[in-house]
């Protein structure tokens, strides 16, 4: 049994991909233990607790007196199986919740009173044997779960407050390792959407948004823009570049493929219209975009629509949203939209009009 590590020495590509997970999972624990444990009891659908935890005056049971305080570590085993591409094979997890609930895991050692067993692939697996598995799991004392990679970095994004810097970049970095890796499904019909109050106007205006490089985000083919609880513009997106704009030129730094284009890996080439919007959004932005490297993602045209979040609270950051996605657990928001091919973006917006979300 090897410790995760920052510098690891694996050949494989399942290896070096489950240590970098696993030294995520570690550094959101060493940072904020109370969001890995939100992390898991939404995986797990059950109460999470991570590292010590403190009382006052606790009645045991049976008690003939009261302590004045405990402090306790509640024991558990999460066990974790990575498999690139999505090839998970039942019958393997079944053995592994054999050897977990067997003689020879490390539960009667530990005395751990809860064991998980967490699948991790690139784009989940299929909601039949998943079921399956859940009721297999719990036969023999074990809960299990199935996720992704993207669903990992976004679920511990929408758990950490804006002023945790450290782990936001993290964060990061662990979303640019999976974009790299590969590990993100390309989904042709996906919208994601970003927040931008102070520059909404001027993204509509010039059918331009603007993010800093360092972000890692999957690249989609509908972009929405949100504010107030609303994403209240939609297009789709023709291309994206990383630029340096100053007062008499612009500066191609790199354009980015497509994945869904027609084009493939060759990235789009900018219009000398598109240049001009990327010149006015610059010199027109609320934020100091000159002389710097900035992303710019372009649409055709933004058009109103009325996309609401009706649960509490703001987002923190972007959003992805499957729209016709056929999966049973995760249905697209529009799914009927796409089935005569693909709708205008007038028709998209007049599509998501009115739909709400959480």
């Amino acid at each position: 049994m090897r410790p995760a590590t920052l510098f690891p020495s694996y050949v494989q590509r399942e290896n070096v991909v489950t240590n970098a997970t696993l030294v995520l999972l570690s550094q959101v624990n060493r940072l904020a233990p109370e969001i890995l444990g939100g992390f898991l009891a939404s995986l797990t659908d059950q109460p999470f607790e991570i590292g010590l935890s403190f009382f006052n005056q606790v009645v045991l049971p049976d008690a003939v007196s009261v302590p004045d305080a405990l402090i306790r570590q509640v024991p558990f085993e999460l066990y974790i199986e990575t498999k690139l591409p999505n090839d998970l094979y039942e019958q393997q997890i079944i053995n592994h919740f054999q050897s977990i609930s067997g003689a020879g895991s490390l539960s009667e050692k530990n005395s751990a009173t809860h064991r998980y067993l967490i699948a991790i692939t690139p784009t989940g697996i299929d909601a039949e044997m998943h079921q399956r598995l859940v009721l297999a799991g719990n036969e023999r004392g074990v809960t299990f779960s199935a996720t992704t990679f993207v669903e990992i970095a976004d679920l511990l994004e929408s758990l950490t407050a804006d002023f945790r810097v450290d782990l936001i970049s993290i964060l990061a970095e662990y979303r640019s390792f999976i974009v790299h890796e590969r590990l993100v499904p390309v989904s042709t019909n996906m919208l994601l959407i970003n927040p931008c109050r102070n520059s909404y106007d001027r993204n509509v205006e010039h059918a331009v948004y603007h993010d800093q490089p360092e972000r890692s985000k999957i690249f989609c083919k509908y972009l929405g823009l949100y504010k107030d609880k609303c994403v209240g513009h939609v297009g789709r997106l023709r291309a994206v570049v990383t630029a340096i704009v100053n007062e008499t030129s612009i500066r191609i730094v790199e354009r980015h493929p497509l994945p869904w284009a027609d084009a493939g890996d060759e990235a789009p080439e900018l219009t000398p219209d598109e240049e001009q919007r990327i010149r006015s959004a610059a010199s027109d932005s609320y934020y100091d975009l000159m002389n710097s490297e900035v992303r710019y993602y372009l649409v055709d045209e933004f058009v109103e629509t009325s996309f609401n979040k009706v649960s509490k609270y703001g987002i923190r950051g972007h959003r992805y949203f499957e729209l016709d996605s056929a999966a049973q657990d995760a249905p697209g928001v529009v799914p009927h939209l796409f089935t005569n091919g693909e709708p205008t973006i007038a028709e998209l917006a007049e599509a998501l009009s009115g739909k709400e979300w959480k």
